[in-house]
């Protein structure tokens, strides 16, 4: 059954919730710590999904005709405030950010949502659903990188999970780097928890259809947790966070790695 923007909004708060409650309970030491990302701390990461909170609300005022969205240099000038923050600063700040940008969404009345056309980059513009998910991807996956730091068996949540799943396809492309590909011209997906099938192409780009290939082009399968397949499509599924009810014929590890090797 298709979500609607107000099931996708409140699974974004506890998205929230979860994340800044347990960054609420973190010592100052624990915001220097290394976190999943090689590049950031674990501040550094909050910092992230705090500058991206207010590029996403300045976004969303505009499409309910209150301003304009951040152009680049705009941008630009927003990130480097954010890089100047101390560790603490941006965790908190973060935090505040964040419950701007939820608290827009929630404010919306039904008949807006249904109607709502949100700007993003390269002119690209989408509805609710998809909009509120594309923060949902990147907050429950950054959240994530936050756990796992403190909690190696970490998981992102099954709520997320169960709304991103069927707005993975939509991702596939930007992460995707078909240069990279040793493997066959599609691969057979299967996930459980939710259940799904997917057909993953990669030729000149990579794409993921819904369903499975009747073409007889599936040169491999992977039967995987919907989790970890999310995990794989952002970056973050590596030897040490595989699940193991993880099975593949056709197709390596390591090619898959390659074929998404997170940004």
């Amino acid at each position: 059954m298709a979500a609607s923007a107000q099931h996708a909004i409140k699974v974004l708060r506890d998205t929230h919730d979860r994340l800044f409650t347990f960054v609420a309970s973190l010592e100052p030491d624990d915001l220097r710590r290394q976190s999943y990302c090689d590049d950031w701390n674990v501040a550094q990461v909050l910092s992230h999904i705090g500058s991206a909170s207010e590029i996403g609300r300045a976004s969303l005022l505009s499409a309910l005709g209150g301003g304009e969205p951040f152009d680049q240099a705009a941008r630009e000038a927003l990130w480097d405030r954010w890089n100047a923050k101390s560790p603490d600063d941006q965790a908190a700040d973060a935090a505040l950010a964040d419950e701007g940008l939820v608290a827009e969404w929630e404010q919306i009345e039904p008949d807006r949502l249904e109607s709502l056309r949100v700007p993003f980059f390269a002119g690209m513009e989408f509805g609710a659903v998809e909009s509120v998910s594309l923060v949902l991807g990147e907050r429950a996956l950054h959240s994530w990188d936050v756990f796992v730091t403190f909690d190696p068996a970490a998981r992102v949540d099954p709520e997320a999970v169960e709304l991103l799943i069927d707005q993975v396809a939509r991702m596939v492309p930007w992460f995707g780097k078909a240069a990279q590909w040793t493997g066959p011209e599609s691969v057979a997906v299967h996930t459980t928890g939710p259940e799904r099938d997917f057909t993953l192409r990669v030729g000149d780009a990579v794409s993921l259809e819904k369903g499975t290939a009747t073409d007889g082009t599936a040169g491999a399968s992977l039967d995987l947790p919907a989790e970890a397949f999310l995990r794989l499509v952002y970056g973050r599924l590596d030897a040490e966070n595989v699940p193991a009810a993880m099975t593949s014929e056709g197709v390596d590890l390591g090619q898959l790695y390659q074929l998404f090797p997170g940004s």
